[in-house]
């Protein structure tokens, strides 16, 4: 359980991870506890004006997602223009993921709301419950109970006493009070008789019938007294048993009551504890319910993934121009419809591309080396000759000049009976090189077999190649080994799409 340090401490995480201002609430409490001790509560001023209720709103706004500019993220060379249908797939890729972190982050959010304005109301209605403790809300019932049972007992007794009167003033013999035995049968006879009596020493003729008159009225009278009395005793008896039934269960319920104030007490403490605990793992770093924390990472995630999504649309666009004259308009989007604009963009470049696509053709086109020249020795322990040979392309090879390259493979002419390996320095606009630290970026060829009619080769070095302009002096050396046959000349096939 929770003690007192504790709770604050969870409190204060509250403060912190969900900017629940804690001073403000506890202000407001105090407000109350003012009025309250005072007696200056107005309800509806509380109810409606909110007096009681300090809140501006601000820290329940959810962070926008968007928080630079387009212009903020520069062209990054190192992602290749020409490398646009790579560029463009990743782009798209970045794009869905941040539509998925963004709707992420909307699920979030409304997570995040909805669990901070709950443990602010948490935290207020627990310090209102604590002044009902105060002002004795679980003890209540039971004083009630105890006041009830004071109650009955006061009436059940002035119950009993009024019917001991009536049975006493109907009991044969009763003494001990001026009322005692006056309804009984020998005190109504008494005072049949005595009326008759003095009726007829009253009277001074026909006393004999005034005596007899007066003695019948006397005792109808006498009989309709007794029996209204009868009737009043048996009411008596009835009002006290329910007083006493009434006292009986008044009792009971005060007993329990009195130990209904632990109960209470108890449910309410483990209602508490149970609210401190969600409260606390709410608040825990690192906790998977931490909504708060969990929206700020996912925030982050959006961010990074858009600047990615922003490099590659900045050399999409370039490389849709260099490389197909596609020019699709795009302007800086404005911070908060960056993703939203973008999407859009890449979906118009899509469709453009697709149409442009559909006018091109990949042919393969083959040159043949100039002379082949031998000298040293090379590869493995030396023991492998160095061939040296060039390629030129120009106009008189490849007809288009727009063409752009998709890939090269090598064969050989000759009656070589090993398998030759090649190493080749392209021209610089036909492919993408790697900085060597001053060395030459070659590329190697592996494996080079003898030129066949089937043509069962495939483009090698494809991405390092994608859209270069072939055009230009193409060196090539190599290795083989002369005792194995002859080498008259190297092939080299190109790969390439023309409109």
């Amino acid at each position: 359980m929770a003690n007192s340090s504790q709770i604050d401490a969870i409190r204060a995480r509250i403060r912190d991870t969900y900017n629940v201002d804690l001073s403000a609430i506890v202000e407001d409490d105090n407000k109350i506890r003012r009025k309250i001790g005072d007696d200056t509560v107005v309800p509806i001023e509380i109810y409606e004006d909110g007096t009681s209720y300090s809140y501006n709103g601000s820290s329940a706004v959810v962070p926008d997602l968007e928080t630079f500019s387009f212009g903020d993220v520069a062209l990054d060379q190192r992602l290749y223009t020409r490398r646009v249908e790579q560029n463009l797939e990743e782009a798209l890729r970045f794009s869905q993921s941040c539509l998925e972190v963004r709707q992420t982050y909307m699920e979030l959010a409304k997570l995040r709301n909805d669990t901070r304005f709950k443990l602010e109301e948490f935290i207020r209605l627990d310090l209102i419950h604590l002044q009902e403790v105060a002002a004795k809300l679980y003890e209540l019932p039971w004083l009630e109970a105890v006041d009830e049972v004071g109650a009955l007992t006061s009436a059940s007794a002035e119950g009993q006493s009024r019917q001991d009167v009536v049975t006493s003033m109907m009991a044969e013999g009763g003494t001990g009070t001026a009322y005692s035995g006056i309804l009984s049968n020998k005190s109504v006879d008494a005072y049949i008789s005595t009326a008759a009596q003095l009726a007829q020493d009253s009277a001074s003729f026909n006393q004999a019938a005034i005596e007899a008159g007066t003695k019948a009225e006397t005792t109808y009278r006498a009989g309709f007294d007794l029996a209204t009395w009868i009737v009043a005793l048996a009411s008596t008896k009835g009002e006290l048993a329910q007083l006493q039934g009434r006292l009986a269960s008044a009792k009971r319920k005060a007993d329990y009551l009195k130990k209904d104030k632990g109960f209470r007490s108890h449910r309410a403490a483990v209602s508490r504890q149970i609210a401190y605990a969600q409260a606390d793992e709410l608040t825990r770093s690192h906790s998977i319910i931490n909504y708060n924390e969990r929206l700020n990472s996912s925030g982050d995630l959006f961010r990074r993934y858009l600047r990615c999504l922003i490099e590659r649309v900045l050399v999409v666009k370039m490389g849709l121009k260099d490389s197909y004259k596609l020019d699709i308009p795009l302007s800086n989007p404005p911070t908060g419809d960056i993703l939203d604009l973008l999407s859009t963009w890449l979906v118009d470049v899509q469709n453009e591309l697709s149409k442009y696509k559909r006018s091109q053709r990949t042919v393969v086109r083959s040159v043949k080396s100039k002379a082949i020249t031998v000298s040293g020795k090379g590869g493995f322990g030396g023991a492998l000759d160095i061939l040296h040979t060039e390629f030129t392309i120009d106009t008189s090879t490849i007809p288009d000049p727009n063409s752009l390259l998709r890939g090269i493979a090598f064969e050989y002419v000759g009656n070589q009976q090993n398998p030759i390996s090649l190493t080749a320095l392209p021209p610089a606009g036909a492919y993408i090189p790697v900085d060597r630290g001053g060395s030459p970026d070659t590329l190697q060829f592996g494996r080079v077999f003898p030129l066949t009619a089937a043509l069962d080769l495939k483009p090698q070095h494809a991405d390092v190649f994608w859209n270069g302009n072939p055009s230009g002096d193409w060196k090539v050396d190599g290795l083989f080994e002369q005792n194995a046959g002859t080498l008259d000349a190297i092939v080299m096939h190109l790969w390439l799409a023309e409109l």
